[in-house]
């Protein structure tokens, strides 16, 4: 069952507008759930993938002059354009209506919706149509391919899409079948309401524990957000996210 929908729709709006690009390029990738880690470079990562990601689709089809995102999520990608491309001609749609709601705080359009990827329509038109680190929430191929063949419509140059994962190697590479008699004893804990991971992985990741004699403890814990580490003050980031009493009793 594809969990993404229900988790999604609950990101929040609520963040503070910053004139720095870069803090504000932060703000929204954190948005968008890239929010478990809070170590030296992670974001600049982010931000160097992006410019390398611009320069390829230059050398492909030259000057872009407007962009449309499908899955813009916050807007990040569109917000860099504006801001460091300076095209004044960007869209975009997501399923999250707090996502498009803040895309809207960030971004100068008239061209912004909270729709489903496969509603996009083919007018207007625009130079680059994207589809960043989204076409693997989808929930089937035939998904994917409607929304492929709408972008291709709408797109004048160039289609980009980002990190298309290999559906054959799916089972490979799905943490619970790499389980054997071999595996170390495990720990696991997880909290009920991570928007990032589903508990389910965790659960799946057990049983196959159980099923092939690997000693194996699992928590669940009611509250709590994605990447707490110890859940304490230890752990915590520098802006104090990260402590849960709630995940703190193991």
């Amino acid at each position: 069952m594809n969990q993404w929908n229900k988790i999604w729709a609950n990101r929040t709006a609520d963040v503070a507008i910053s004139d720095d690009i870069f803090d504000m390029f932060c703000k929204l990738k954190k948005a968008d759930g890239f929010d478990t880690q809070d170590i030296n470079g992670y974001y600049e990562a982010f931000f160097e993938e992006w410019n390398k990601m611009e320069n390829q689709i230059e050398k492909l089809a030259g000057n872009v002059a407007s962009v449309y995102e499908v899955g813009c999520g916050s807007g990040v990608n569109l917000y860099l354009y504006q801001q460091l491309k300076k095209l004044a001609i960007v869209g975009g749609c997501d399923y999250s209506e707090a996502l498009v709601q803040l895309a809207g705080r960030v971004i100068q359009t008239k061209d912004l919706q909270c729709m489903e990827a496969d509603c996009i329509s083919a007018e207007p038109k625009y130079d680059l149509v994207l589809a960043d680190s989204v076409f693997q929430y989808f929930q089937n191929a035939e998904y994917g391919m409607r929304v492929l063949e709408k972008m291709w419509k709408k797109a004048n140059k160039i289609v980009v899409i980002t990190e298309i994962h290999d559906e054959e190697k799916k089972e490979e590479l799905s943490l619970e079948n790499q389980v054997t008699p071999d595996t170390p004893p495990t720990f696991l804990w997880h909290t009920a309401t991570d928007e990032t991971v589903p508990v389910e992985n965790s659960l799946y990741f057990f049983q196959a524990c159980l099923q092939q004699g690997v000693s194996a403890e699992l928590h669940i814990y009611p509250v709590g957000g994605h990447g707490l580490s110890l859940a304490n003050e230890e752990t915590c980031r520098a802006n104090g996210i990260g402590v849960q009493k709630e995940c703190q009793s193991w």
